[in-house]
């Protein structure tokens, strides 16, 4: 299951058209028919001010790029709002330095991914970069047991796992 929220068109109507394709080369179609597409909900105010900066971007970049660049001035000139985490402030200085320097069309393309980033950081923590090692971990051991690995590296991915789940 693909996580939409972080799409352009999260909490949008859109329309949608399923298909699928068998292993015959069969294909299935279904009607049009219009769904709100999820969109996550920040509870920290200025993970959600990030947000609302970023969908913006999405609507008309001209009129949102300089807006955008005020809101992300504002929230840098008060690091403890976003718990001065080094990344969060690394990734929305970057942003404002693209706001600046790029054209409001180039910023809206480069930004919406470093602005998303933030958001999600400032909302959980590093609870979402371990949530991340630990599905990676996952992954790297269910791959080794199903290509018959050996017994050693076996051990090693699941100390790996073991210590992503600790970190969790």
């Amino acid at each position: 299951l693909n996580d939409l929220t972080a799409l352009p068109w999260a909490g949008m109507k859109v329309s949608v058209h399923l298909v699928a394709t068998d292993v015959a080369g069969l294909e299935g179609k279904s009607e049009i028919f219009e769904a709100t597409l999820p969109e996550r909900i920040f509870t920290h105010p200025v993970a959600r001010e990030i947000a609302r900066v970023r969908k913006g971007l999405f609507v008309n970049p001209d009129e949102a790029v300089p807006a955008a660049r005020v809101a992300v001035t504002k929230i840098l000139s008060e690091p403890s709002s976003f718990g001065a985490d080094p990344l969060v402030h690394l990734a929305l200085s970057t942003t404002r330095y693209r706001f600046t320097e790029e054209t409001p069309a180039q910023a809206a393309q480069s930004t919406p991914e470093l602005l998303w980033n933030s958001a999600v950081r400032i909302e959980d923590g590093n609870v979402a970069v371990a949530e991340q090692r630990l599905r990676a971990a996952e992954e790297a051991l269910r791959k080794a047991i199903e290509s018959g690995a050996a017994q050693e590296e076996i051990d090693k991915l699941v100390s790996e796992l073991q210590q992503a789940v600790e970190e969790y």
